[in-house]
């Protein structure tokens, strides 16, 4: 065995700590990312059924704690964020590993930079009563820390036309359809909804009924 170069692992250390480390939170595989001097890529990732190659990164389902992870960040992207994590931090109910990485780092005073730019399709299907609510939402998580890119292009404009507009105030009832649903399966699926509507034979798990009571979102049960 050889003998261990002390230098050679301070200098190493030393490398390691001057690196800023920024985190970035992927909606599926990571993407390569350019090497840059005085920054560290952390990747964490929803797993797919291939893992990623890409040095330090991690599969969100394998964070022990993900609150306390978000806390190592110097600062974290969220690449093609979702709607979801928005929504769960607003609501202060983080259930997802990916929520609960970013509520860690807001929590720690962490800088988190969240790409709405994908959200355009998604956003095009609420009524205008949903998307003034996601307008007020975004303000308090600005002041937390959080940097929105894309939001204004992806939320629809105010000046549609009264036809689209009459068609987005009608009341959203989602249809679930599935047996033992979790809270983590259809909280994205929910939101900004006004009633749940079963298909037959499909359960909700005690968490997500309980979630959805507290939402006051009504749930319709098959006949």
């Amino acid at each position: 065995m050889g003998i261990l170069n002390i230098s050679e692992i301070a200098v190493l250390v030393c490398d390691m700590l001057s690196k800023k480390r920024v985190g970035f939170l992927w909606d599926g595989l990571p993407k390569p990312l350019p090497e840059v001097a005085g920054f560290s890529w952390v990747h964490y990732y929803r797993r797919t059924d291939t893992a990623a190659t890409a040095a330090r990164s991690y599969d969100l389902a394998s964070l022990r704690d993900p609150l306390s992870e978000g806390n190592t960040l110097d600062m974290l992207v969220v690449p093609g964020g979702t709607l979801e994590i928005i929504l769960e931090i607003a609501s202060k109910i983080t259930v997802s590993p990916a929520s609960k990485l970013a509520e860690g780092a807001l929590r720690s005073g962490i800088p988190v930079i969240f790409d709405a730019s994908g959200l355009r399709r998604r956003l095009e299907l609420s009524t205008e009563g949903e998307l003034e609510t996601l307008r007020k939402i975004v303000l308090p998580l600005k002041k937390r820390g959080m940097e929105f890119m894309g939001l204004e292009s992806a939320l629809p404009s105010r000046t549609e036309n009264a036809e689209t507009a009459g068609e987005r105030t009608k009341p959203r009832i989602v249809t679930l359809c599935g047996s033992w649903l979790t809270w983590n399966e259809i909280s994205a699926l929910v939101a900004g909804a006004e009633a749940v509507r079963l298909a037959a034979g499909t359960k909700l798990t005690p968490e997500s009924r309980d979630r959805l009571l507290k939402l006051k979102i009504r749930v319709e049960e098959a006949l």
